[in-house]
């Protein structure tokens, strides 16, 4: 229950936030009605796992925050995510509530999965351009984890191609998200000026070739 400004300010803001507006005299949002024992069941199936927070507020001892989100009767239950409103309920109706709290938290999910992608594409943007060659690889140059990493260091030492590595082995993260990225679900990947160049079966055919450090631009 929250029972000040105070406590208010202090949780609007946090990712998923559920506030259920009620008042005493009204028979299914008052303590132990409906709707109450609705949004108590709610809290208990979601809250555990930090799905959504749930909050009251006794509408018209706390006026101000009532105006705010234009709460002009009760029961109405408000969904936030950082402050901004997503959701508004009014009325007692447990189906919809239900739903629309799962929607709400659906929909978070979903938003909070596409900013981490995008994230960690622009990390990985900067990870392939941190040099002019690099390498993901198993291992490190020095200590290769893998018989096809070995061979492309071989490789590269021997056409004296100077490069960067990463070793994938440390960041699961990169790893996986490097084939997505990429569009290349193997290890090790060499790419040049940000451009993925290929794994070890293009990188030894390109050797075989004779064509290795001109296309990798070690001659320039």
């Amino acid at each position: 229950e929250i029972a000040s400004k105070a406590e208010f300010i202090a949780i609007k803001s946090m990712p998923k936030v559920g506030i259920f507006f009620w008042a005493s005299w009204h028979e299914p949002s008052k303590r132990g009605g409906q709707m109450d024992l609705v949004w108590n069941k709610l809290s208990e199936i979601h809250s555990k796992s930090d799905e959504l927070s749930f909050y009251k507020i006794e509408a018209e001892i706390l006026p101000e925050i009532s105006e705010t989100f234009g709460i002009e009767s009760v029961p109405t239950f408000v969904l936030l995510s950082h402050g901004t409103v997503k959701e508004k309920i009014e009325g007692a109706d447990p189906p919809t509530l239900t739903k629309k709290v799962k929607d709400f938290i659906s929909s978070c999910d979903l938003s909070n999965n596409a900013e981490s992608e995008n994230s960690l594409n622009e990390r990985l943007e900067k990870l392939v351009k941190m040099d002019k060659v690099v390498l993901f690889m198993k291992g490190s140059p020095e200590s290769p984890q893998c018989g096809f990493s070995r061979k492309i260091v071989a490789i590269l030492n021997n056409s004296k191609i100077k490069f960067s590595h990463f070793d994938i082995l440390e960041d699961d993260e990169v790893r996986q998200g490097l084939k997505s990225f990429s569009n290349w679900p193997t290890y090790p990947q060499l790419y040049v000026k940000g451009e993925l160049i290929g794994g070890i079966d293009i990188v030894q055919e390109m050797e075989a070739e004779g064509n290795l450090s001109k296309a990798i631009g070690a001659e320039d």
